[in-house]
Order: structure tokens, then sequence, then C-alpha cells
């Protein structure tokens, strides 16, 4: 015997930004299939969510 499981309707909006979120999922994917991705240490992840700061500026600023 499985539990039931009770579940209240999705909203268009909750659907809209599913749909969204899996779109930039698959984005991501093909992105790191193709080796379009940085690595960062915790450190460095730490900083960037405490200022903000886009990775993506530090490496082009490397390059």
């Amino acid at each position: 015997m499985t539990p039931k499981t009770s579940r209240r309707p999705v909203t268009p909006a909750e659907e809209a930004a599913q749909v969204e979120l899996e779109a930039e999922l698959r984005q991501a994917e093909r992105d790191f299939e193709n080796g379009d991705f940085i690595e960062l240490t915790v450190e460095q992840l730490d900083r960037i969510v405490e200022t903000g700061e886009s990775p993506w500026q530090q490496r082009e600023s490397r390059d």
C-alpha cells in the first residue's frame, strides 16, 4: 500500500518559474559540455556571494 499525498495545484507563476529554471539548467549543462565554465574555490565563492561580484568578470580580467 502506498501513502496518499495531497498536493496543492501549481499556480501559473510557479509553473512558469519551473519552465524557466529547467531551461536554465539545460543551458548550464550545454555550457559545461562545451567547457564554458570556471572553477572557484570555496573562499572565492563566499566572496562572490558576499559582494555580488560576477565571477566571469574576474576571469576576463585575468585573460
